[in-house]
């Protein structure tokens, strides 16, 4: 052999992908889409993995279906009935009371209902109502105004807060509003305590999925004392507004309910009043959580980046899969530590994908380096290797070698009866058989692949499948059996086509099944020139040969015992005898599958069942007279004439020349 020296390609400089990836990822990141629908959603995900619990003192008194049932009006509702509840709250020692309804129009029920709602208000005190900012759009220009609860009632001594909330363009409320009369901001200012001024890009920290705050219903806290625990309102901020959520699925959200990172997982909304109370919360208890500066956050890319670089500068997949993954592990600890602990908000789309890019980039130059490799070794080794040994060695060996795995596995053999009849008629035209057999094994084929079966081999005229290999399939038996019964269908059928094709004397086929469950022997089966994906084993043996007695039977599907007692309570299964097969010293009990869970329920196959049941006891027992008598029986039902025909001459058999002391039943088959 000639010596050759095979170069391979240079590697990649480790630092050329973190150089050509940086600017273009510090530029995706200022993408729109980028921000919401990936950064918005690891947010998501992230903050609502350990959210922090803190104390709050936030009761949310909310307008659902019950209230609604019991005040029974149209909504809005009487002013009259707020200004009850004002009262109502202000006796049961509530802080702040914050109405999330809008009273911008004059009551429907007249001025003495606006009235009576403002004399609550001042007598309350510390109240807040809900404005809002509404945008006009036009071709031309774009109008803003904003809504305004009725002068009288700001004069009556409430606060006014803007209680718009701003959706992120995926609609998911993630930000804290900027305005600083803001309804949470107006409601906090109300409890004394001092605030830091709105921030730019702050997001909201969520404690729970809807329903985790405090909340009573409007009825309930009409009455306190007749519905309610005491003390429940005593120093407490309440916050009155809608909440339908319960009659409200994903996607038919109503008004005023909004997406938020936990809709994510729980898939429902949270009401506007409970947001405005997560709000309020992060502005009293200092939760809200604030961005990484972008220099940091590229800085911490362009670091990933090189080390991710670095790292893959040799690569190779288990090692450099697995420096990759710690990578990414590493950055989602840090980004999970910053956020929990320092409430700072790292996004890590861009950092992971400055560990990913480089990583697969790398490990494509490996492979594309690998793939000259192999053509290289091909040119060398070619000259004194045949080509499908060079081939071998450009593949991973564990793949090739024999041997294989032990597991439950379904054998089906189908076999068409009478083949060599028909061989005879088709001596002269051995072409006209060949395309009659594969026109008749190919709807077979196909009802194999219907069940998701493997074709294992097909053995002249007859189909050797298999089920529970390569891929797993948990009722392997049914699905067998399953194909059995539409394998004879499709025999009909395909009988029923040649006899409308107008021959003279038309083909009738007809098929023997045999299946059979057990262990098995699967993998890659042959010699080291030559193997193949089959099966071994016992279990194959017993399907085969049980196909080759359901002829004697007067039955096309026969069935092994492990395969019967999987289906029994499913299909029509009738147990018909014992029998060692050819080369088996034990007997074994077998079975034949008449139809499916329809046929099983009708009276026929349970008069069937019960006769056989009884003629094969008595059978077994040598009791002739019993077995004759079930033997009656079962031929009443119409079902397995053959099976009963091949009874009666055995029993005539045995009354002629009785069997000796040693027999037990069982028949021993002479053929295959």
């Amino acid at each position: 052999m000639e010596s050759r020296q095979l170069t391979p390609t240079p590697p990649l400089r480790w630092w050329l992908p973190p150089l050509l990836l940086w600017p273009l990822l510090a530029l995706l990141g200022t993408t729109p889409l980028w921000q919401v629908s990936v950064e918005g959603r690891a947010f998501d995900l992230l903050t609502t993995l350990r959210p922090p619990q803190p104390p709050s003192d936030t009761v949310l008194v909310v307008l659902d279906e019950p209230s609604f049932a019991e005040v029974n009006q149209q909504y809005p509702w009487p002013r009259a009935l707020h200004a009850d509840l004002l009262r109502a709250l202000q006796r049961a020692g509530a802080q702040v009371i914050a109405f999330d309804i809008i009273f911008a129009e004059p009551s429907r029920f007249g001025p003495e209902d606006d009235a009576a709602l403002a004399e609550a208000i001042q007598e309350a005190g510390r109240v807040v109502l809900a404005g809002a900012e509404e945008y006009i759009e036009r071709p031309q220009w774009l109008q803003y105004s904003r809504i305004e609860p009725l002068p009288l009632l700001v004069a009556a001594g409430a606060s006014v807060g803007l209680a718009t909330i701003e959706v992120d363009g995926d609609g998911v409320v993630r930000s804290l509003p900027l305005q600083t009369d803001s309804f949470s901001r107006q409601i906090a200012q109300l409890t004394g305590r001092p605030l830091p001024p709105p921030v730019a890009g702050q997001q909201i920290q969520y404690f729970g999925p809807p329903g985790h705050f405090s909340r009573v219903s409007y009825y309930q806290a009409l009455d306190p004392e007749h519905y309610l625990p005491p003390h429940i309102f005593q120093g407490k901020r309440v916050l009155v507004g809608l909440d339908l959520r319960n009659t409200v699925q994903l996607e038919q959200r109503a008004a005023d309910l909004f997406e938020t990172p936990f809709t994510l997982t729980s898939q429902r909304y949270s009401a506007g009043v409970e947001i405005h109370a997560t709000i309020l919360d992060n502005l009293l208890y200092d939760t809200a959580i604030d961005p990484l500066a972008v220099p940091t956050q590229l800085t911490l890319l362009a670091l990933t980046l090189l080390l991710s670089g670095y790292l893959n500068r040799h690569w190779e997949p288990t090692r450099s899969s697995l420096s990759a993954a710690l990578l990414i592990a590493a950055l989602l600890t840090v980004a999970l530590l910053l956020l929990y602990l320092g409430r700072l908000w790292l996004p890590p789309g861009l950092p992971l994908l400055g560990v990913i890019l480089p990583y697969l980039l790398q490990g494509l130059w490996a492979v594309l380096q690998e793939r000259r490799q192999r053509l290289a070794i091909a040119r060398a080794f070619s000259h004194y290797l045949s080509p499908a040994m060079v081939e071998r060695l450009q593949r991973e060996p564990q793949r090739l070698q024999l041997g294989g795995e032990l597991r439950p596995m379904t054998l089906l053999f189908l076999d068409i009866r009478g083949f060599t009849t028909l061989s005879e008629r088709y001596q002269e035209n051995p072409q006209a058989l060949t395309r009659l057999i594969n026109r008749f094994l190919t709807p077979m084929s196909a009802e194999i692949l219907r069940e998701d079966g493997t074709i294992d081999k097909y053995i002249g005229d007859c189909i050797m499948a298999f089920w529970n290999a390569p891929l797993d399939e948990p009722h392997h038996p049914l699905r067998a059996c399953h194909t059995a019964l539409a394998m004879v269908e499709a025999m009909h059928r395909f009988n029923r086509e040649l006899v409308a094709e107008g021959e003279e004397t038309p083909v009738q086929l007809d098929v023997g099944i045999g299946i059979n469950s057990g262990p098995c022997v699967v993998g890659n089966m042959g010699s080291e020139q030559r193997f193949d994906y089959s099966v071994l084993g016992d279990t194959v043996n017993l399907a085969a040969r049980l196909e080759a007695v359901s002829k004697l039977y007067g039955t096309r599907i026969v069935l092994g015992a492990q395969t019967a007692m999987a289906v029994a309570g499913q299909l029509a299964v009738v147990e018909i005898d014992l029998i060692a097969v050819k080369g088996k010293q034990q007997a074994v009990p077998i079975y034949t599958l008449l139809g499916d869970g329809q046929m099983r329920a009708q009276a026929a196959f349970q008069t069937l069942a019960a006769a056989t049941d009884a003629l094969l006891r008595a059978y077994r027992a040598g009791d002739w007279e019993a077995a004759l008598a079930a033997l009656a029986e079962g031929r009443a039902s119409g079902l397995l004439p053959g099976l009963f025909q091949l009874y009666q001459q055995r029993i005539e058999h045995y009354r002629a020349t009785p069997p000796g002391p040693e027999w037990n039943g069982v028949y021993i088959a002479e053929s295959k």
